[in-house]
């Protein structure tokens, strides 16, 4: 639940504040970032479900299948969120002037 907290966090952060800088960004930039808009909808919609078919009846029922369909989601919420850091700091870095880098 932690974990779900922080990242919805995180994910309002990259797309209210993140993404809406990157806007002067070559063809392939945009249709990386594109993908990543797509990738991030549908990890939505499959966190969605997990939290909608894991009610506390059915985690009781099924602790072992819980924690195993807990585990697949952190393993996907991890993997997406690197490919999110590949994508998106090397594009925020560029928009960072280097003098400022120097100072944090």
């Amino acid at each position: 639940m932690k974990l779900t907290r922080v990242s919805g966090k995180w994910r309002t952060f990259v797309q209210c504040v993140a993404l809406p800088e990157l806007t002067d960004v070559s063809p392939d930039q945009a249709r990386l970032l594109a993908e990543l808009r797509r990738e991030t909808a549908e990890f939505t919609v499959t966190k969605a479900e997990h939290i909608a078919r894991w009610t506390m009846r059915v985690t009781e029922d099924d602790i072992a299948g819980y924690r195993r369909a807990s585990a697949e989601i952190r393993r996907l919420l991890l993997a997406h969120l690197d490919r999110e850091a590949a994508i998106l700091y090397p594009l925020i870095q560029a928009k960072v002037p280097f003098s400022d880098r120097a100072e944090s």
